[in-house]
């Protein structure tokens, strides 16, 4: 803790002593002598900095959910040089107003109680780069065609993110794909029988392999472990090599899903050379050094 905290913290103990913390509310009569200093926006910042006016804590808590209703969000390094206190105190304001039901924190700051835990969680989702992978790749998939699903997180995203009432039919052998489909108006799901593994809820074995044997698709979206110039498509799970492998042999084109991280990673098993893959869809366009000698490989690359 720096030495402005410790003297901050002192001070508001001084000034609070033998009286019980009391949290931000509704504005009452110390409120509305507060009230007009937001209304009128930097004119808080003349008066509050300038003016080396001294707040108590609950003043500043005050302040900063008055800030939440009339901005919907406050920005930690904003709040702190608005009221002349470390970020460490304004962190500790905010986590006060989120522990009172105030506010919901994020990176960086806090939002206005308005937004919810689902919308929050959503704007999270999409700044994943699993989900715009799975956004972009979802937009290759076509009227009554017929697509093979791998298992895997970003296959997920895929279907997850299949415009709604697109009619065609999905073969799959993961679980959590085939459960995402199966609740889209106008998608046939197919999925194969056979041994689930726990881990990854896919289905593997002799089984699912001699089904994917009779399927003639149009699209295999491929999940992969790891991506590279020699080595190709990796994979961590032996038990789903072939049915990857397959899945490839399967189809008439091959969209290979990684994220930018997978460019530097390593498994121990190889699914496919590079030649098998038609597209490869990433979170972020590589260098123009490294994107040429994967078109070598014609291999097109989809930015999200």
């Amino acid at each position: 803790m720096s030495l402005a905290s410790n003297r901050e913290n002192a001070g508001y103990r001084h000034r609070n002593a033998g009286h019980p913390p009391r949290l931000p509310s509704a504005p009452d009569a110390e409120g509305s002598r507060i009230e007009p200093l937001i209304s009128r926006g930097v004119g808080v910042k003349n008066q509050l900095v300038d003016s080396k006016v001294d707040l108590f804590a609950e003043e500043r808590q005050e302040l900063l959910l008055q800030i939440l209703r009339t901005q919907g969000k406050v920005r930690v390094e904003d709040a702190s040089a608005l009221f002349g206190v470390s970020p460490d105190t304004i962190r500790r304001d905010l986590n006060r107003l989120v522990r009172a039901g105030l506010a919901y924190r994020t990176h960086g700051g806090a939002l206005t109680r308005t937004k919810s835990p689902a919308a929050v969680a959503e704007g999270k989702r999409e700044s994943d780069p699993k989900f715009r992978i799975g956004k972009k790749a979802a937009s290759l998939v076509k009227e009554n065609s017929l697509i093979l699903f791998d298992s895997g997180w970003t296959s997920l995203e895929v279907a997850k993110n299949v415009p709604a009432g697109l009619a065609f039919t999905a073969v799959t052998n993961n679980l959590a794909v085939a459960e995402a489909l199966a609740r889209r108006p106008g998608t046939t799901v197919i999925i194969a029988s056979g041994r689930i593994l726990k881990n990854s809820m896919s289905i593997v074995g002799e089984e699912v392999l001699h089904f994917l044997k009779s399927v003639r698709a149009d699209l295999c979206f491929l999940g992969a472990c790891s991506i590279g110039l020699e080595f190709g498509v990796g994979a961590i799970e032996p038990d789903e090599l072939p049915i990857k492998q397959q899945m490839i042999q399967s189809s008439a084109r091959v969209i290979a899903l990684a994220s930018n991280e997978k460019f530097s990673a390593t498994t121990a098993l190889s699914v496919c050379p590079l030649r098998a893959v038609d597209i490869i869809i990433t979170d972020q366009k590589p260098p123009e050094s490294l994107l040429e000698r994967y078109q070598a490989f014609d291999v097109a690359f989809g930015a999200s």
